[in-house]
């Protein structure tokens, strides 16, 4: 994949673990010319992108409306717990980001698949509140 090839070995190797657990998960990735999103997709049909990878060997997590949920408040919930990890910096208020490289790497798998497993619960409580 040419994206991966362009990536500094790190990066490389946690973008390649992004897209297989995505894929295993049932989400989409959307694709950019420097970057791409992995995508949820929400119980009104619709597609919620929330983790993102740039070719600059970073990852990033969106908490916004038009993101993960209909109701911003589960996302958010799950963006403040995420700074606790110790690898983010604030670009935006819904908007957390971090270096892939040595240091990161293994806590950011974890934090990945933190995030995955919270996204798996926001989406079941979306679900659940759509239901007449």
């Amino acid at each position: 994949m040419e994206f991966l090839a362009k990536c500094r070995p790190e990066a490389r190797e946690f973008f390649a673990g992004m897209l297989e657990k995505a894929e295993a998960k049932g989400h989409s990735t959307n694709w950019g010319q420097q970057s791409f999103s992995v995508r949820a997709h929400l119980p009104n049909g619709k597609l919620g992108s929330f983790a993102y990878a740039w070719l600059s060997g970073d990852f990033g997590f969106y908490s916004g409306r038009d993101g993960l949920s209909l109701s911003e408040e589960p996302s958010k919930r799950l963006r403040e717990e995420l700074p606790h990890f110790g690898v983010f910096t604030d670009i935006t208020p819904k908007m957390l980001t971090a270096p892939v490289d040595r240091e990161t790497v293994g806590k950011l798998s974890a934090v990945y698949d933190f995030i995955l497993d919270n996204v798996d619960k926001i989406l079941s409580e979306s679900s659940e509140s759509e239901k007449p």
